[in-house]
């Protein structure tokens, strides 16, 4: 009996005794440096962390960093569905499209950065842009790879069948692809929410949460820093969270 309550609450424990291990650790540091200006203690971070749940500034700084995430996530799944189905029926736009795609996942994302924020004057627009270069490329791949898990015994008998196109993509390539790119999106969610965070960061964009991460480096207010951090991985948690549920919502009714 007592194997059997360990096995229900070795989900619970495992995750707790990790999180007690990363605090001792945390205190330990905060010890040995002996000040609160160059490592801030848990108190002090989780005082900060209270003061911005408690200002309204911060909400928006979220809420305008959020829009940024879902425009960026939406716009780069939409395209990279369509391109992706587009170079399939018609394989020359893939051809094209091969070495773009190669370029900006190869690129070094800072330096993506650096060079749209030099030449966009709107730091409210260049973590979008740098989101869409690196997001955009990512979601492309998965959607071609999944395309290709379709079975190609199925598309041979449409062909010979003359199916129409707009039918074989409703009947056979979606519930292939579907099930694949569910299983890929909460962790490009979750990527994006740190790039564009990032993008925020170096483009100093005003009413963001990378704007404030800015402010408290800048200041070095080491507590602030220390809290936004926090925030910013629940905040990237709950979005994960969010679109597995979803995820596992749509692909159990599409079954």
């Amino acid at each position: 009996m007592k194997q059997s309550l360990f096995k229900k609450l070795t989900p619970i424990l495992y995750p707790l005794a990790s999180i007690a291990f990363m605090l001792l650790v945390w205190h330990l540091m905060f010890l040995h440096v002996g000040s609160e200006f160059v490592f801030p203690s848990i108190g002090a971070t989780l005082q900060s962390i209270w003061q911005y749940l408690c200002d309204g500034a911060f909400w928006l700084s979220l809420l305008s960093t959020l829009g940024r995430v879902l425009i960026c996530f939406a716009i780069s799944l939409v395209l990279a569905i369509a391109i992706g189905v587009l170079a399939k029926f018609v394989p020359i736009v893939g051809k094209i499209l091969a070495p773009v795609v190669a370029l900006f996942r190869s690129a070094p994302t800072v330096a993506v950065m650096v060079i749209l924020i030099l030449f966009i004057k709107k730091p409210a627009v260049v973590p979008v842009i740098v989101g869409l270069l690196v997001v955009f490329p990512m979601l492309y791949a998965s959607v071609t790879a999944s395309i290709d898990q379709v079975d190609k015994g199925l598309v041979e008998m449409c062909t010979l069948y003359n199916v129409p196109k707009r039918e074989q993509l409703k009947t056979v390539y979606l519930p292939t692809i579907t099930p694949y790119l569910l299983g890929e999106l909460p962790a490009t969610l979750s990527f994006t929410v740190k790039l564009i965070i990032s993008a925020e960061i170096l483009a100093y964009s005003y009413q963001s949460i990378g704007g404030l991460i800015q402010s408290a480096n800048v200041y070095s207010e080491m507590a602030s820093l220390f809290a936004l951090t926090l925030l910013s991985v629940g905040f990237a948690t709950l979005l994960d969270g969010a679109l597995r549920l979803l995820s596992k919502f749509v692909g159990g009714g599409a079954r």
